[in-house]
C-alpha cells in the first residue's frame, strides 16, 4: 500500500469518525433541549390567568342553560339540547385541550372547549409560552380541567 492510499483511507476514517461524533453531539444537544423545555415548571406572567379567562369565555359560548335544558355547541358545530340530568365527563390535557362529554357511547355530544376547535370564528386561545409537553402546561391543563367542571357544576344545577 503506497503512502497516497493510506493518506486518503486514514482521511476517510477521519472524516467518517467525525461526522459520528458531530451527529451524535447534536443529538445529545437537541436532546438535553427537549429535556430542558419538559422540565419547565413556570408558565410565564400572566398566561394562567389568560387561559382561565379564555377558558371560561369558551365554556359560556359553548354550553349555556336554556328553556330548563343545557344547550350545547358540539364538535361538528351544531346545537343539541341536553337534559340537566345527563351524566357528563369533562376530559383536558396539554396536547388536544379541554373537552366535555355529555351522555355515554354513540349517543353522547362532544362539546370542545379548547384546543382542537371546529368553529373558525371562534376565539383564538392566549399563547403557552411553554412547550406543550412541560410540567407547567399540565399543571396548567389540571387547572383549566377543574374550572371547566366547575363552571358546568354551576350550569346543571337547577
Amino acid at each position: 500500500m503506497g503512502p497516497k492510499l493510506i493518506f486518503i483511507t486514514c482521511t476517510a476514517v477521519c472524516g467518517i469518525v467525525y461526522y459520528a461524533y458531530s451527529e451524535k453531539q447534536k443529538s445529545l444537544a437537541e436532546q438535553a433541549k427537549l429535556n430542558f423545555d419538559t422540565a419547565v415548571s413556570v408558565l410565564p406572567p400572566g398566561t394562567q390567568e389568560a387561559w382561565i379567562a379564555y377558558v371560561e369565555r369558551r365554556v359560556a359560548a359553548a354550553i349555556q342553560s336554556k328553556a330548563g335544558a343545557i344547550s350545547v355547541t358540539s364538535l361538528l358545530d351544531e346545537t343539541t339540547f341536553v337534559s340537566r340530568n345527563t351524566p357528563f365527563k369533562v376530559s383536558c390535557s396539554p396536547g388536544t385541550g379541554g373537552l366535555v362529554e355529555f351522555g355515554y357511547g354513540e349517543n353522547s355530544v362532544t362539546v370542545p372547549i379548547y384546543g382542537l376547535l371546529v368553529d373558525r370564528e371562534a376565539e383564538r386561545a392566549p399563547p403557552l409560552g411553554v412547550i406543550q409537553r412541560s410540567v407547567a402546561a399540565a399543571e396548567l391543563s389540571r387547572t383549566l380541567c377543574e374550572r371547566i367542571s366547575a363552571a358546568l357544576s354551576r350550569i346543571v344545577q337547577p
